[in-house]
C-alpha cells in the first residue's frame, strides 16, 4: 500500500512551542513539515535544524495559502488563536490547535 505524504505547516504566535513539537510531528507517518512561521529567533534556529527541508516563512498566509499543505499547527496565545484558525478553517486546511 502506497502512503500519501501529508505537508503540515506550523505557526508559532509567541510562546516557542515549536521545539516541543519536534518529536511529535517526527514520529508522524505520512507527514512532512513543509513551512514553519515561528515569531522567535531561537524558535527559527531549533525548527530549521530539526526541519531542514521545511521554508521559514513570515507571514501565516505563506502557510494558510499554500494550497500544498494539508493541516496546520497553531500555537501561541488565545487572543491570537482564533482569527487564525478561521483564516486556515476557511481555506479548507484541517487545524490542529495547542
Amino acid at each position: 500500500m502506497e502512503t500519501t505524504m501529508k505537508n503540515v505547516g506550523f505557526i508559532e504566535l509567541g510562546n516557542g512551542t515549536i521545539p516541543s513539537l519536534v518529536q511529535d510531528v517526527s514520529l508522524l507517518n505520512g507527514y512532512q513539515v513543509k513551512k514553519i512561521l515561528a515569531t522567535q529567533k531561537a524558535t527559527n534556529k531549533i525548527a530549521k535544524d530539526h526541519y531542514p527541508d521545511a521554508e521559514l516563512v513570515e507571514d501565516s498566509s505563506s502557510i494558510i495559502n499554500d494550497t500544498t499543505i494539508d493541516l496546520i499547527i497553531i500555537s501561541g496565545t488565545a487572543n491570537k488563536d482564533l482569527g487564525i484558525v478561521a483564516q486556515a478553517v476557511g481555506a479548507g486546511k484541517q487545524v490542529r490547535v495547542l
